[in-house]
């Protein structure tokens, strides 16, 4: 029986979670903040599954966006205890949530890989029973998501060096909440989907966003535990185009770096990272891949 979700079932639903993505890190306050903590979860859809002894086995989270391709939908968990997988239930979860994200206006479906508050940057790639199961209900591998791990004792040295590369016409700075309005309609010009992401980061103390401004204007930005809290998270980061290739995107990585060391993180986590900073995480930071998530989605032509 399917049955909308109430907060009571948090619970449950991480150990759903935990069972059924036992290489993700999921926390209880990293489900609030996907679930009945996310911006819009009163439009949301989510359902779970109760088999006849009412236990929860499985459940589904899904919301509409706007993108800078237009509306998108996004299925954020979708989870089926190991024991209960294969018997029909996923796609008994995914067929009404698909509606619903249909009937939104959304051109296409991303699944496990909704930017802007996503649980995980994709399927990972050693779940292979999941891999199979969506390429099934006609999802599309559309590109692949890599995650780096870096150790933060190595900053102080490094944040140096790297800072000192940047034209001094550039000044990194802070950002403050009463910037809010700026930053986040800049957000929505340049990235759009990130809004929720900077959000969270804003309103943490300090807050937990970094500016970089020529002659006053906002060329870059990076934002700091906006997603998945308690993780040491980095991003999303960006750079104008035409200031790309200076130093700034890497600076801004290090000042977030800064700002996770001074708070008593040991490591930092760059998820869903472009290929372009690869050598740089390698090279510069000593930084490990720790994941390799593969990105579906659904067109609804």
């Amino acid at each position: 029986m399917l049955t909308p979700l109430d907060p009571n079932d948090l619970p449950a639903v991480l150990e759903i979670c935990k069972a059924a993505m036992p290489n993700d890190e999921i926390t209880a306050d990293i489900l609030l903040e996907k679930t009945f903590a996310s911006q819009g979860a009163e439009r949301a859809f989510h359902r779970g599954y109760r088999g006849t002894d009412g236990h929860l086995s499985a459940l589904i989270w899904a919301a509409s966006f706007e993108s800078t391709a237009g509306r998108m939908g996004g299925i954020r968990i979708l989870a089926v205890r190991p024991q209960d997988q294969r018997k029909g239930i996923g796609t008994l979860l995914l067929k009404p949530a698909e509606a619903y994200c249909w009937a939104s206006g959304a051109a296409k479906i991303w699944m496990m890989a909704m930017p802007g508050n996503y649980l995980t940057a994709g399927i990972d790639a050693s779940y292979l029973g999941s891999l199979a199961f969506v390429e099934s209900v006609g999802y599309v591998h559309t590109g692949t998501a890599h995650d780096y791990a870096c150790d933060l004792s190595i900053l102080h040295e490094t944040a140096t060096r790297l800072r000192e590369r940047v034209p001094n016409e550039f000044k990194i700075r802070r950002a403050t909440f009463r910037e809010r309005s700026r930053v986040i309609n800049s957000a929505k010009l340049l990235i759009r989907g990130a809004e929720e992401e900077i959000e969270c980061a804003l309103r943490r103390t300090p807050p937990g966003v970094f500016l970089c401004l020529c002659a006053k204007q906002l060329v870059a930005f990076i934002a700091i535990e906006g997603n998945n809290p308690g993780t040491g998270s980095i991003g999303p980061l960006y750079v104008c185009k035409e200031y790309r290739r200076l130093g700034i995107g890497r600076a801004l990585i290090l000042e977030g770096m800064k700002d996770l060391y001074s708070r008593g993180y040991h490591k930092s986590l760059l998820p869903w990272t472009a290929p372009i900073l690869s050598d740089f995480l390698y090279r510069e930071l000593k930084a490990r891949k720790v994941r390799t998530g593969l990105i579906f989605k659904k067109s609804s032509s």
